[in-house]
């Protein structure tokens, strides 16, 4: 907040068969690379259910969008 960074940082997010994220990287960056590692860091931290397959569970891939706004 101090440095006036705000946007939306676009990350696209390999999750395993066990629903954890295996990878992450910037899809559309927010112009600011401390968001941008904010959004991959916060990406690798989250939990998924994981995708199927014939009833298998399967690696996927995902985008998602992180957004960081100032508030006072």
């Amino acid at each position: 907040m101090r440095l006036g960074e705000s946007g939306r940082s676009v990350v696209r997010i390999w999750v395993g068969p066990d629903g954890k994220p295996q990878k992450a990287e910037i899809e559309k960056t927010s112009g600011f690379p401390r968001l941008d590692a904010a959004a991959i860091k916060d990406a690798m931290r989250q939990r998924f259910t994981p995708a199927t397959v014939n009833g298998v569970a399967t690696q996927t891939s995902m985008v998602q969008d992180f957004l960081y706004n100032l508030t006072d």
